[in-house]
């Protein structure tokens, strides 16, 4: 649907509204009063919101109907990032939240009131790969050394997203710099797969997948300069589109290698993709190649999103593209065959000319990424933290797993060499005469292959993805991977279309006809019970846990009661096939057992025990030691009975003086100090704050006998 269309779209079902409103008024102008006296009366029964897996369509007819406001929208995400990206499964996908999210959304609702939508996008939350740079974040690119870059301006992509609407909610972890697949940064730690949390979750925009496949945002952009937009989706079973080079701008994005690099959309259906591409396609004059988008842009990419897509269309498996050894990747994507070719579409295999010379050389970012770095950190102006990579280097403020990576870069003195030159100008060359003289032999309208010929890796073992991914990136042609099935681990499994330069109608037409027939598409399962609410429990495990509380001040057996209802709380959440009972059941508990828990009576008797306790563990070695601050609890005791405050304070305070000594003489352990310590420090408070009462402990004495 194009921007046109959206507005007349919205200016109908503006006229429809008050249409309606005016016919209700009248209505009841006319009814007779008693006929609605008459009626018991009735709760009407409220829409609702299905947060998980909601699409922009859906989003936007849920605003129109005046059940959802993009205020609300922001904070439902914000509370599920909450929930399950730093507790719970702990994904592990954000770097940055934006800290202004809500207050934009709430502007947003006032416009969209005043003056209806600007487009599909109007009050959509988006997440951004932590290289796109943002005027009001900071931008990292996943490094420790730019954690505190705020750069002078928007991305080109990002102002286009906010001018439609879009609300940036905030930037996601990236394999750092954008140099590996697996998503591992200094900044940002490891972000986990959410299909299964001991595997990676693709990169280097594995942040953007891990968070959109956890619905931690509507959708979301990634960038790829050889296969990281595509791997990252399709190992979170999401939509994702390398576009043309030069379809959209590379402006205001920490580059890897110009002369592949690119930005794109990540999200959960291939309509997303339309509307998010949309939005940020088009000529931008600070990056040339956007000059070849001019007369390449329809109206709207939406208008090519047709349930019978490959309906005639002839398609093109690349057999050498796959791996022998995948067996599972392989079924999966000999099932997407078949099911493509009962979509009416022919299917053929064939040979791409010069595939072995193509994937001979190598990507551009070992020889491109220093000097294009250097020129991003010069644009930086006076905000730089560094004028260099070399200067970056020098500070040690990255992660120690790309150093390496970072010195042979640096070593490059020049881009002017034959050999560089030589790749620029035949690499691309043999990969496109190669793709289009297969695709014009075979009549073809698209290639298809596995996305990665493996599935997800476990963290921490070498991640294989075969070459795949740089048939586009070398060749400069759009490319879409979409969820094509699961291995029997849970791990989801891409499936990837090829066309020519611009021709993304086509892989639209050619996915979504596909994702309609299929719908492989499904969330991580712990997401997937929408009647299983955690986030209450979540919460109240939060709010404990940052209580703090010191167990050496309340009784054993409480104490115990709070650990285990705690522990199980923090199964449950783990838990994805826990029932609503179970979290519901956990809950109670651990309410049950907070508000159950016993603070100790401290007194010099009760101390006592927790002396002689600590002596039979050994926590106290020397016995004279022992003695004395047996001696120094019973002149305590004596003065605790007769209540007067001055001396048991004067006490303590000397108590205090002798652990502080013994524990520097090696007489008590950190353990031993750490209890009578705090034990004394709160009877110290109890009698600090009681010191002009009659009575300061409950028993018999003095003080209060007298009263």
């Amino acid at each position: 649907m194009g921007q046109k269309d959206w507005r007349r779209r919205e200016v109908k079902c503006r006229i429809r509204h008050h249409l309606t409103m005016l016919l209700l008024v009248a209505v009841l102008l006319v009814a007779p009063m008693s006929s609605y006296a008459d009626r018991p009366l009735e709760t009407p029964t409220a829409e609702t919101f299905e947060l998980t897996e909601a699409t922009i369509s859906e989003i936007q007819a849920a605003m129109e109907r005046g059940i959802l406001t993009a205020e609300e929208l922001v904070l439902q995400y914000l509370k599920r990032i909450e929930a399950y990206d730093q507790q719970g499964p702990s994904i592990n996908s954000i770097i940055t939240i934006n800290e202004n999210a809500v207050e934009i959304a709430r502007e947003l609702d006032k416009e969209r009131a005043q003056h209806g939508p600007r487009s599909p996008l109007h009050g959509i939350p988006i997440v951004l790969k932590d290289n796109f740079d943002t005027a009001d974040m900071p931008t990292s690119a996943g490094c420790v050394c730019l954690k505190d870059s705020i750069p002078p301006d928007d991305a080109h992509q990002v102002q286009k997203l906010k001018e439609a609407g879009a609300i940036i909610l905030a930037k996601t972890n990236l394999h750092e710099f954008a140099f590996g697949i697996t998503t591992e940064s200094s900044l940002g730690g490891q972000t986990l797969n959410p299909y299964n949390l001991a595997h990676n979750p693709g990169g280097s925009s594995g942040g953007t997948g891990a968070a959109v496949a956890a619905n931690f945002a509507t959708a979301g952009f990634g960038t790829d300069t050889g296969g990281s937009i595509r791997i990252p989706s399709a190992f979170n079973s999401l939509v994702g589109l390398r576009p043309t080079i030069g379809l959209s701008s590379r402006d205001g994005i920490i580059p890897l290698a110009l002369t592949q690099d690119t930005g794109g959309p990540m999200a959960r259906t291939v309509e997303d993709i339309a509307y998010l591409l949309d939005a940020t396609v088009g000529y931008d004059e600070k990056d040339i190649e956007t000059a070849r988008s001019v007369t390449n842009i329809p109206e709207t990419y939406t208008e090519f999103l047709t349930e019978d897509g490959l309906e005639g269309a002839k398609i093109g498996v690349v057999r050498s593209l796959f791996n022998e050894s995948s067996h599972e990747v392989n079924d999966i994507i000999e099932r997407a065959i078949e099911d493509v070719e009962q979509l009416g579409a022919e299917v053929v295999e064939v040979e791409i000319p010069f595939l072995d010379e193509i994937f001979s050389y190598p990507s551009l970012s070992n020889w491109e990424f220093k000097f294009q770095l250097n020129d991003y950190l010069e644009a930086l102006g006076e905000g730089a933290p560094y004028a260099s990579l070399d200067e970056i280097i020098q500070s040690g403020e990255y992660s120690k797993s790309i150093e390496r990576s970072l010195i042979e870069r640096n070593e490059r003195e020049t881009l002017d060499t034959e050999e560089y030159k030589d790749i620029v100008l035949f690499r691309t060359k043999v990969a496109q005469h190669g793709v289009l003289k297969a695709m014009a032999d075979n009549e073809l309208d698209a290639l298809m292959y596995p996305t990665s010929t493996n599935a997800a890796a476990e963290i921490g073992r070498g991640q294989r993805v075969g070459n795949n991914n740089r048939l586009s990136a070398f060749s400069g042609f759009p490319a879409i991977t979409v969820p094509a099935g699961y291995t029997t681990d849970g791990l989801p499994v891409g499936v990837e279309f090829l066309a020519r330069a611009f021709d993304e109608p086509t892989l639209m037409k050619i996915a979504y006809a596909y994702e309609q027939k299929t719908q492989h598409r499904k969330p991580p399962e712990f997401l997937q019970d929408s009647e299983v609410d955690k986030y209450e429990l979540q919460i109240r495990v939060n709010e404990i846990k940052a209580e703090q509380l010191n167990e050496y001040l309340y009784t054993v057996e409480s104490w115990k009661n709070l650990q285990y209802a705690l522990t199980e709380a923090e199964n449950v959440l783990n838990d994805p096939n826990a029932t609503q009972t179970e979290v519901d059941g956990a809950l109670s508990r651990l309410n049950e057992a907070r508000d159950g828990l016993e603070e100790i009576d401290i007194r010099a008797e009760s101390m006592k025990t927790w002396v002689d306790r600590l002596a039979e563990e050994e926590e106290l070695s020397n016995d004279e030691g022992v003695r004395s601050l047996m001696a120094h609890l019973t002149a305590i005791s004596y003065y605790e009975n007769l209540g007067i405050a001055e001396k048991v304070i004067k006490h303590l305070e000397s108590f205090k003086g002798l652990l502080k000594h013994q524990k520097d003489v090696g007489m008590m352990s950190d353990k031993a100090f750490d209890i009578l310590h705090t034990q004394v420090n709160r009877m110290i408070e109890k009698w600090e704050a009681n010191r002009n009462s009659n009575v300061l402990f409950p028993g018999k004495g003095i003080l209060e006998a007298a009263s």
